[in-house]
């Protein structure tokens, strides 16, 4: 049986407690970076939302990209949060908490690596892709990065590429599978998604 709601937010929060080596190292995030960063080629975003942070190893590669955009960062874990603050990272706003944060002005990207195999309810998963809808300015772009590997972990999710992609399509975007890659064993895919511009 899958952990409930409180159950993977208290285990995630343990897991990331314990420091940044428990949450992925530098030369996965290198490896992961490497594969994707192709996918924002022609993309020039005025506002960034990174869903799940973690200890910002992503934040200062989305930092590198795009120099001038605003980016917020979200996360579950305090420590989390604070390591990010810790960077010094200009123009990097951090907020602590598990709901899908619906920014006040709409952003022009979401990303996330790795942190919606996490959500093993599915009515929270469901309430997040609509929330990354809400969040999202016409014609702006969501990439995610997630194990679609099949797992016996509790606190893993079994979810396909296709439910990714159909979960996106439910909440009103246009999305595709783009690529995976094998990471510590397991199949990771890259799952790209776009809301319709304004007249489209």
């Amino acid at each position: 049986m899958k952990l409930q709601k409180k159950a993977y937010i208290d285990y995630w929060r343990q897991r990331m407690a314990k420091g940044p080596l428990q949450a992925g190292t530098e030369e996965q995030a290198e490896e992961i970076w490497k594969k994707i960063k192709g996918q924002f080629e022609g993309i020039d975003p005025h506002a960034i939302l990174e869903f799940g942070c973690g200890y910002g190893r992503m934040t200062k590669r989305l930092r590198r990209v795009f120099p001038d955009a605003h980016i917020t960062c979200q996360d579950l874990s305090q420590d989390a949060v604070d390591a990010v603050d810790a960077l010094g990272l200009d123009n990097v706003k951090t907020i602590c908490g598990h709901k899908m944060l619906v920014p006040v002005t709409p952003v022009d990207l979401i990303f996330t690596c790795q942190v919606l195999q996490h959500v093993t309810d599915d009515d929270i998963f469901n309430k997040i892709m609509k929330g990354f809808e809400k969040a999202l300015a016409a014609g702006g772009t969501i990439l995610l990065f997630e194990n679609c590997h099949e797992t016996e972990a509790d606190h893993m999710s079994d979810r396909p590429a296709e439910s990714y992609v159909a979960a996106l399509q439910a909440a009103g975007l246009e999305a595709a599978t783009i690529g995976d890659m094998v990471l510590n064993g397991q199949t990771h895919c890259f799952i790209i998604g776009r809301k319709a511009g304004n007249g489209e």
